[in-house]
């Protein structure tokens, strides 16, 4: 179990939030199982957005490490799709900003969909 405490800068509110650990340490983002803090849409948000900062043809080892991170953010959308299933389902977007992102274009969170997107952000 990981505790973050602190003070809010802008309201002066104490907060603390607690995170659970996956079993063992993993060279991605998480273990094996659909994370519990950042739901669908927001992993594949975070995933256009840091390859959208890196040119078509920018071959550099920041570029590379961009596209990786991108790449490893797509994997855990992936990890919302059920065994047997063709899709994310709808309740893996639970916040505000992850539903809008799949409001834009639910097609990009079918799995066919997304294992392209994935292979196009290798790094």
């Amino acid at each position: 179990m990981l505790r973050c405490a602190g003070v809010c800068a802008n309201c002066g509110a104490v907060r603390e939030y607690l995170f659970s650990s996956p079993p063992q340490l993993y060279d991605d983002f998480g273990g094996p199982e659909p994370s519990e803090l950042i739901d669908a849409g927001q992993w594949l948000a975070f995933a256009d957005q840091v390859a959208g900062l890196v040119a078509v043809d920018d071959r550099s080892e920041e570029a590379r490490a961009a596209m990786t991170l991108a790449r490893q953010a797509v994997e855990e959308v992936v990890k919302f799709v059920p065994a047997a299933a063709d899709a994310v389902p709808e309740d893996a977007f639970w916040t505000e900003a992850g539903r809008a992102v799949r409001a834009l274009d639910p097609g990009r969170f079918r799995l066919e969909r997304l294992l392209v997107i994935r292979d196009s952000y290798s790094g």
